[in-house]
């Protein structure tokens, strides 16, 4: 009799401790989760705190383009361009397409901006784009046409004019007119560069006739930045800034053939068309 009141006193206290382990556990588990808790309300109302409302802009084409530009963005991190801006690489180039001449050619065998597409011939002109094929690379040859509606574009960037130099400014402009509103008509919801033409070298002016000058690209790049004053989806760019010396023509030391900029500078102007459009975008 007294090994089973042992045995029976033993047992009630066993299951006593088991009780009191199984308390322990199960409250110990609530003010964990309850710091879980209290730990994700916390990193909730952080992330708010660190959400930058965009100012709406001017037209209801601008705020559809925000919009597009915040849901094609898949990360963002930051680069240094060869001029040692930092850019935040906010952007979907592979939604850019490049249109223009030997200039636009060199921005891309830059490698620089690989993703993006471009629609570019050596020696090409404002009016060939306007109807002529071009080989573009992983499509074929096609017409800018096709190009448009071949998918969607955040950012679009012209240029064309020195090779249209002799021509009849006012016959120029009004292609370059086509040219700009067929992509606007095409692409409405995509922002639209226009960029300068790049001055020559002074001793390759020289050898050209009176038509082929830095002056008249100066006319005609004036002419070309009125566009952006029509549109708020359309913006001037110059990179004449980057390669220009005291007399506003291409420095020798930028270009190998006073027409072109040489390669590490064909890299130095694309970091300068990402910085430029970061800014467009309000990034920085």
């Amino acid at each position: 009799m007294m090994k089973r009141g042992r045995f029976f006193r033993g047992l009630v206290v066993v299951l006593f401790t088991l009780l009191f382990v199984l308390v322990i556990v199960f409250f110990t588990v609530l003010i964990v989760h309850g710091l879980d808790e209290k730990e994700t309300e916390k990193k909730i109302k952080e992330i708010k705190e660190q959400i930058v409302t965009v100012q709406p802009q001017t037209t209801a084409e601008t705020t559809k383009a925000i919009e597009r530009e915040i849901e094609s963005t898949t990360a963002t991190t930051v680069a240094t361009t060869s001029t040692g801006n930092l850019v935040p690489m906010a952007l979907d180039m592979s939604r850019a397409l490049f249109i223009g001449d030997s200039r636009t050619v060199g921005i891309h065998d830059t490698r620089v901006i690989s993703e993006a597409t471009f629609f570019a011939k050596v020696g090409a002109t404002v009016f060939d784009a306007l109807g002529a094929g071009f080989n573009v690379e992983g499509w074929g040859q096609m017409t800018l046409d096709k190009v448009l509606t071949i998918k969607s574009y955040n950012y679009i960037y012209i240029m064309y004019g020195v090779n249209e130099l002799g021509s009849d400014d006012e016959v120029i402009l009004n292609a370059y007119k086509k040219l700009v509103d067929k992509v606007r008509t095409a692409q409405p919801w995509a922002r639209v560069f226009v960029m300068a033409n790049l001055h020559m070298s002074a001793s390759f002016s020289e050898k050209r006739d009176d038509s082929m000058t830095n002056e008249a690209l100066d006319v005609l790049n004036e002419e070309i930045s009125k566009f952006a004053d029509e549109d708020d989806m359309i913006y001037y760019i110059d990179a004449n800034e980057l390669f220009d010396d005291y007399n506003h023509a291409m420095k020798g030391s930028a270009t190998g053939d006073g027409l072109h900029p040489k390669s590490q500078y064909y890299a130095e102007w694309a970091g300068w068309l990402l910085q430029k459009t970061c800014d467009a975008l309000n990034f920085n």
